[in-house]
């Protein structure tokens, strides 16, 4: 991997992704997903987790291979987490916790946990985790992103086209899945969608 330089901007971070190497199988597996099996008869929602399904293996297999995360950090789950309406409510459905539509927009999130963070760092929906978990990585060493003005090398991002093509392809039929929806593509930070206290979100969790 090429030498990270000490001074990182948003685009040359989207310059340096671009310029990764990424498999033509998952290319190929992302738009039979997309153009063939989600076009068939079934449960929305059951795709969206074919979709997460997807983007788990193309993270084990070759994400992970030049990027830093690792299980036990939790950094990114105090930032911005931001996704849409239809992915709020496969968490709603999957958890019993309803989300609620009718919030604004909050953004500068830094340091405030996610609603579904648990106290020892683990992710209390990890299986029901949002597109923006599964997709936003960095390539820069972990303890940058416990700084919180730090410039870290993020892979995944919606401003770099979201790393890859086979992303790039699920994210726009997700957010295609809102705007069938609702008429529009929501975005809202996750801490919007479900307002009603960690602690009682973690109780109820606890109790399923």
């Amino acid at each position: 991997m090429e030498k990270i330089p000490a001074v990182i901007t948003q685009n040359l971070a989207d310059e340096i992704s671009s310029r990764l190497p990424f498999p033509d199988e998952y290319l190929a597996e992302a738009a039979r997903l997309v153009n063939v099996e989600f076009n068939r008869p079934g449960m929305l929602l059951e795709k969206l987790a074919s979709a997460y399904a997807f983007i788990d293996k193309v993270n084990s297999e070759h994400i992970s291979k030049f990027t830093s995360c690792n299980k036990g950090c939790s950094h990114c789950c105090r930032i911005d987490v931001q996704l849409t309406n239809f992915e709020a409510e496969y968490i709603a459905v999957m958890t019993g916790v309803p989300h609620v539509i009718d919030s604004e927009l909050s953004k500068g999130h830094r340091g405030s946990p996610c609603p579904f963070l648990k106290n020892n760092g683990e992710c209390s929906i990890y299986l029901y985790r949002p597109l923006f978990c599964r997709t936003y990585h960095v390539m820069t060493e972990p303890a940058l992103c416990a700084k919180v003005d730090a410039d870290v090398l993020a892979y995944g991002t919606m401003g770099g086209k979201m790393g890859n093509l086979a992303y790039l392809g699920l994210t726009q039929w997700i957010h295609y899945q809102d705007l069938c929806m609702v008429g529009r593509i929501v975005l809202k930070d996750i801490r919007d969608f479900f307002p009603h206290g960690r602690d009682r979100i973690l109780r109820h969790l606890r109790a399923l």
